[in-house]
């Protein structure tokens, strides 16, 4: 164990111990599927692969959102339709520093993803 007091506030002690938060997990766990979804389909059931669309794939005009493997983002008006993964998903992967999305390397994705989540405060 650390030496950390037993009445430390949690973020020092998730960040002395280089964990995630809660809602930081969930990011990540999220991100790791958008990320099979585009890079690595066949780990993933079809059903899981048909969330997410490239926006490549939907607009045939060449746009922004075109580059960098954005991806379409479906509106979303109900709060419980804005939590499911195929809101998200796409909302947090185009958040993303391009050089993350273009990463080829599921462990590499994986290991930056997480340093990228812990660098920034929770929301």
């Amino acid at each position: 164990m650390s030496n950390i007091k037993l009445h430390s506030k949690s973020n020092t002690l998730r960040t002395s111990l280089n964990k995630l938060s809660l809602t930081n997990i969930n990011k990540f766990q999220v991100l790791q599927t958008v990320y099979k979804s585009i890079y690595l389909p066949s780990t993933l059931l079809t059903s899981i692969n048909t969330l997410f669309k490239l926006a490549s794939q939907v607009h045939s005009i060449n746009t922004r959102s075109g580059e960098g493997n954005c991806l379409f983002h479906v509106h979303a008006r109900l709060i419980i339709r804005k939590a499911s993964i195929k809101i998200q998903g796409p909302s947090l992967w185009n958040g993303l520093p391009v050089s993350l999305r273009i990463i080829n390397s599921f462990s590499t994705f994986k290991l930056n993803l997480k340093s990228s989540l812990q660098s920034i405060p929770d929301s």
